[in-house]
């Protein structure tokens, strides 16, 4: 299940962008 961690590894790392780009 490796491939899970890093899918939401990706997904936090996109939310943090996203947020960044909000502000």
């Amino acid at each position: 299940m490796a491939n899970t961690k890093s899918a939401k590894k990706a997904i936090r790392v996109i939310a943090k962008k996203t947020a960044v780009n909000k502000d």
